[in-house]
């Protein structure tokens, strides 16, 4: 059963909405493995949308996109946004919030893949 991890009401900016559609999306996959990724530099893709990093980019994006700090997210429209590691961790531990206050067994471990990612940046 799929139910909304992150909400409307999390969000820090209005257009902001596709950074946590990516982070439902990813949290119902294998939120671990997401987290690892970002800690490696590694962005990862579903149905949604796809996230990387800048310097995962092909030398054919980087002379057509502009240079970016953070993680750029595309949706399956198109639509792009940039959101900073800072935002991204926001997001990251509030979704991680959520599943422990819902008793989630594995949310110390995401806690702990977080504290990664940040020790990382």
């Amino acid at each position: 059963m799929y139910h909304i991890i992150l909400k409307e009401s999390d969000l820090i900016h209005e257009n902001h909405f596709p950074a946590i559609a990516l982070i439902n999306e990813a949290f119902h996959t294998d939120p671990l493995e997401f987290i690892h990724n970002l800690s490696l530099g590694i962005g990862s893709g579903y149905n949604y949308a796809s996230c990387s990093f800048w310097d995962e980019l092909d030398d054919f994006d980087k002379a057509n996109i502009p240079r970016f700090h953070g993680l750029r997210i595309v949706t399956e429209g198109n639509e792009e946004l940039v959101i900073s590691m800072s935002e991204l961790i926001f997001y990251l531990e509030t979704a991680c919030n959520t599943l422990a206050n819902a008793g989630v067994k594995d949310a110390p471990k995401m806690k702990k893949a977080i504290e990664t990612l940040k020790a990382a940046n």
